[in-house]
């Protein structure tokens, strides 16, 4: 199936616009999950520049231990492989917007996908070494938490194994797949992040296309969630329409402006506030069409120490 075809399908099976309900449920869900995120990151941040200039060592380490298993994504991990579950069963007709199912692997198997998601990261860390490698596991394992989530007896090491044989002759076409997005990428940028959500939406629901297509292609095991792509016509499903849409759909991008620029605003300020209990700090500002510049020159005896450069979508 050609990359255009798709995104045909997966386009249709999330409504055909971007204020539909598929787009819209899976949209809201990654925008307040991203949201959530960023206020962890930005609080631990604030909380270990607090206790880096009181010198209390004891809850720097407790710090640096939360800091970590936030940085591994542990505590989203269930999250992001509901996510693949929930739109893999969406890909298959399923319109009942239960955002319980994307809660689903904090409740069920949790052990077990956290070891999965623990492990493609160790993996894909041990592939670091070989700088281009890295790049090609990444997408060599990519197709994991789809495997999960219909084999859900098979270990982390057989759904990851599982990915890597579908991918064998597949990596570079994924990586076109994502490569078709830049143009809506590039929009979301100059809408402040007000689409960004919905265009993650279609690019995940693509990639839950792209697996069904290779697996078609390539697996013997005729048990999964999707079916056949002859089921693609829209007037074939059962539809569950979503409560509050609309409600929905302006929060959605409302949380995206607020994450984009406020969140990036407070950040910058937190860390000029922060130099300059101890250094002597320059901010030298530059607007343009679609971003605001800030470099921070950190000085002190009277030469320039650190120079840091944030921009501000």
């Amino acid at each position: 199936m050609s990359t255009k075809e798709i995104k045909r399908i997966a386009y249709r099976k999330l409504g055909g616009n971007f204020s539909a309900d598929g787009f819209v449920y899976l949209a809201f869900c990654l925008r307040v999950a991203f949201t959530i995120m960023s206020v962890v990151s930005l609080l631990l941040n604030y909380f270990n520049q607090q206790v880096t200039l009181t010198q209390t060592k004891a809850f720097l380490y407790i710090l640096w231990a939360i800091g970590l298993i936030i940085n591994l994504q542990i505590p989203y991990a269930p999250f992001l492989f509901s996510l693949d579950r929930k739109t893999l069963s969406m890909s298959n007709n399923d319109r009942d917007y239960d955002f319980n199912d994307i809660l689903y692997y904090y409740k069920s198997n949790l052990k077990g996908i956290i070891c999965l998601h623990l492990l493609r990261f160790l993996y894909l860390a041990l592939w670091v070494l070989t700088i281009v490698g890295v790049f090609i596991k990444f997408f060599a394992y990519s197709m994991a938490g789809f495997i999960k989530a219909e084999h859900s007896d098979w270990s982390a090491n057989e759904c990851i194994s599982e990915s890597r044989r579908i991918m064998v002759d597949n990596k570079f076409n994924l990586f076109y797949l994502y490569l078709t997005f830049i143009g809506w990428m590039l929009l979301s940028i100059l809408t402040l992040g007000a689409i960004y959500p919905f265009v993650r939406a279609y690019i995940h629901m693509s990639k839950v296309e792209f697996y069904n297509s290779i697996k078609n292609k390539y697996s013997e095991d005729s048990e999964a969630i999707h079916t056949d792509d002859s089921q693609d016509n829209i007037n074939d499903y059962v539809e569950k329409p979503l409560k509050n849409r609309r409600t929905l759909f302006l929060i959605t991008i409302i949380l995206s402006i607020v994450t984009n620029v406020v969140l990036n605003c407070v950040d910058v300020k937190m860390q000029k506030d922060y130099y300059k209990k101890f250094v002597d700090i320059n901010v030298i500002e530059r607007d343009s069409i679609i971003d605001k510049l800030f470099i921070i020159e950190v000085e002190k005896d009277g030469k320039t120490n650190r120079r840091f450069t944030f921009r501000l979508y």
